[in-house]
């Protein structure tokens, strides 16, 4: 149970963080890259959240 509710509050405060950092990368490096990069930290935090989430 324990587990679930630090699930519940630790996982959209994880989520809020890696959008403002993909904004930050992309606003940082994105000019200076001859190629179009995408920084994918909120997928990769949903994959894993959906990785490790157990019923």
């Amino acid at each position: 149970m324990l587990k679930n509710n630090a699930f519940k509050y630790v996982f959209p405060i994880g989520m809020l963080i890696s959008i403002f950092l993909d904004g930050s990368i992309f606003s940082i490096f994105g000019a200076s890259l001859s190629f179009h990069a995408v920084p994918n930290l909120s997928f990769l935090w949903i994959f894993l959240a959906m990785f490790f989430y157990k019923r």
